[in-house]
C-alpha cells in the first residue's frame, strides 16, 4: 500500500508542531485557503474562533511558496526574528519551486 501525502501537507505539519506557531495556512495568490493547521483568533472563521481568546495579537510571517504563499501565525511577544529563522529553516527542508 502507498500512501501519498503533498509536500505542502508535510511542510504545515511540520510548522504546526512548533510549539510557538499558532496556525499555518498556504493561501493561493487569489487568497483562498489551500490548506491551513491550527487555530487562532487572527483567523476569521467563525467555526474555530468561537472558543479563541479574542484578545491579544497575532504576528504574521508571510512568505513565497512556488506560486502560492505561506502564512505563519503566532503570538505578538514572541521574537520575529527567532521565529522567523525557524520558519526559514524548516521550509528549506521542502522543495516549493513547483507548489
Amino acid at each position: 500500500m502507498v500512501v501519498k501525502v503533498s509536500t505542502s501537507e508535510l511542510l504545515l505539519d511540520s510548522l504546526i508542531d512548533h510549539q510557538n506557531v499558532q496556525a499555518a495556512l498556504l493561501v493561493d495568490s487569489r487568497g483562498y485557503i489551500i490548506e491551513k493547521r491550527g487555530n487562532s483568533a487572527a483567523i476569521k472563521d467563525d467555526d474555530i474562533t468561537e472558543g479563541l481568546k479574542k484578545s491579544g495579537l497575532a504576528n504574521l510571517y508571510v512568505l513565497r511558496a512556488g506560486s502560492d504563499f505561506l502564512i505563519v501565525v503566532f503570538d505578538e511577544k514572541l521574537n520575529f526574528e527567532r521565529l522567523k529563522a525557524t520558519v526559514d529553516a524548516t521550509v528549506q527542508q521542502f522543495d516549493l519551486t513547483g507548489a
